[in-house]
């Protein structure tokens, strides 16, 4: 894939990451801006040349874009005095892991949910793994999920 692609997946799909293309151009490392202050690396590569699924990866912007805005709406209604907090992807071979940063004092990170390759989406059992079972489609149930959506993540319990 050259590198001008990748740096417009890259734009498209992570526009508040500041990305480091490599050499072979086969995966970017990203530096997240909420870590900037020690500019760690997010410990995960982002692999653009396996990519199956660009349709998926757009719809994870969507649902990115969405939560956040709902998640902002939220804290400013009912926590003015809080910072909403920040949600970025952390991608995987098999499921993309939808991280929730809390930057209150602790500044802590915790799972949202998880992304599958097909765009299905899946409530978190832990850090490492979905609970089973996918909660939404991302293609087709994304106006469910304006409706029931709240920051805790209640919208992905059965």
């Amino acid at each position: 894939m050259s590198q001008r692609v990748t740096q417009r997946l890259a734009a498209l799909l992570l526009p508040t990451c500041v990305h480091h293309i490599e050499a072979n151009h086969a995966r970017s490392a990203v530096t997240c801006p909420l870590q900037s202050s020690t500019r760690q690396m997010v410990k995960s590569c982002i692999y653009y040349s396996m990519m199956k699924n660009t349709n998926t990866d757009l719809l994870t912007q969507e649902y990115l874009d969405l939560i956040q805005k709902m998640t902002s709406e939220y804290f400013a209604k009912h926590y003015s005095n809080l910072q909403a907090p920040k949600y970025y992807v952390e991608r995987g071979r098999k499921y993309h892991r939808v991280v929730q940063h809390d930057r209150g004092g602790s500044s802590s990170r915790s799972v949202h949910a998880f992304i599958g390759e097909d765009g299905m989406l899946y409530k978190a059992a832990g850090w490492k793994a979905p609970a089973k079972g996918a909660r939404y489609n991302l293609e087709t149930d994304m106006a469910v999920i304006r409706q029931r959506f709240d920051p805790h993540g209640s919208y992905l319990y059965r």
